[in-house]
């Protein structure tokens, strides 16, 4: 089901969406792991629901089990 409505920093809009491939995922979750590594670990281990240590393999697993997706606003600002 596509989302509605986005609220970001006070800001609504209409997103225009898209599911990651599982490529681009690991990548996010990679580069998210990297610049917040304990907040990583603590939603991926509640989302994989088992230890994630921050590795490409825990990404891995995590991208095959949850789907990530992408949000811009509909009218392109």
């Amino acid at each position: 089901m596509p989302a509605l409505e986005i609220w970001l920093a006070g800001r609504r809009y209409r997103p225009a969406q898209r599911a990651l491939s599982a490529e681009e995922a690991v990548e996010v979750m990679l580069d998210y792991s990297s610049r917040q590594p304990a907040a990583a670990r603590e939603l991926g281990s509640w989302m994989l629901g088992r230890p994630y240590d921050n590795s490409r393999a825990a990404a891995e697993a995590l991208v095959e089990k949850v789907p990530f997706v992408a949000f811009r606003p509909a009218d392109g600002r």
